[in-house]
């Protein structure tokens, strides 16, 4: 899973991510190299919702 990808190029200040619990570490793992961004989570089923928010927006202002 390349939640990097969307984060680097998103065009907007929120960006959503549907996983499943065994690839949680990969999404969590996307904010060591992206520091711009907050990461919250909530269960979703038997998923899990990743909501990433910039810090400072660009877009959503």
């Amino acid at each position: 899973m390349e939640v990097s990808w969307y984060l680097r190029f998103a065009k907007t200040d929120q960006v959503e991510i549907l996983a499943s619990p065994g690839s949680a570490d990969s999404v969590r793992y996307a904010m060591d190299m992206h520091p711009d961004w907050t990461i919250e989570s909530s269960e979703q089923g038997p998923d899990l919702l990743f909501t990433f928010r910039r810090k400072e927006p660009v877009y959503d202002k």
